[in-house]
């Protein structure tokens, strides 16, 4: 169920990854009615916690789910 829901078309995913490539934490939103979303997973590696990944991630996250209700507001005006 939880990978069908992020499977949805307008689900978010973010991942943050470290200089070798290697995810290390992980935000997904999904979208449960216009404009109106869940948020699914939210994690961080434990040896990356406290270094801001997660503040960065969930303030990347916001600003995607504003910037997506914004764009949907608009076509609906």
């Amino acid at each position: 169920m939880l990978l069908a829901k992020l499977n949805l078309p307008d689900a978010i995913h973010l991942a943050a990854r470290n200089f070798d490539g290697k995810i290390v934490g992980f935000a997904a939103a999904v979208p449960i009615k216009r404009r109106v979303f869940e948020g699914l997973r939210f994690c961080v590696l434990p040896e990356y916690q406290g270094l801001g990944l997660g503040n960065a991630l969930l303030d990347k996250l916001l600003h995607e789910l504003r910037q997506g209700c914004a764009q949907t507001r608009d076509r609906a005006d």
